[in-house]
Formats: structure tokens, sequence, C-alpha cells
């Protein structure tokens, strides 16, 4: 299910948990993952990659944050008197 997919590496002995990759293939076994900035790629066993969390949704900057104007209440009279 992970072929591919961006996976993350984790249970290894090495330097690698936590980096990410693309799993490529799937043969003997082991998932082939081109790892992200490695140079090449590393066959791992499929308990050492999982599909990496889900991205929280991106966070408007302030500036897109702008509060919205305050209705005068004698504008809302003035509509609600001018329906009748």
């Amino acid at each position: 299910p992970l072929l591919g997919r961006r996976v993350v590496i984790f249970g290894l002995s090495s330097g690698l948990n936590g980096r990410q990759g693309v799993a490529v293939r799937f043969e003997g076994g082991r998932y082939v993952v081109a790892i992200d900035g490695f140079g090449g790629s590393l066959r791992l066993r499929p308990e050492n990659v999982s599909a990496p969390p889900p991205r929280p949704p991106p966070t408007p900057p302030p500036s897109a944050l702008k509060p919205l104007p305050a209705a005068a209440p004698q504008t809302v009279h003035q509509e609600l008197s001018s329906a009748h």
C-alpha cells in the first residue's frame, strides 16, 4: 500500500530515522526507498517505513486575518423599516 507514496523511516540503528523519501519499488519483501537528500535508495523492511502523518492546513499570514467591519445598528434598523 505504500508503493509510490511518501514514507518516513523509523526503527533503524542508523541516523536515517525520521528521514522521508518515496517508496519506488517493492522487491524481495522490502521497499526500495529513494530518500530525500540522500542521493540514493535503500531497501527497507515494511516494518521500518510508514506513511508520514498528514500535514496540518497552512496558517494564513496575519495580514490575511482582517476583522470584519462592525455593522452600524442604524443601518440594520433602516433596512428593516424599509422592508415593511
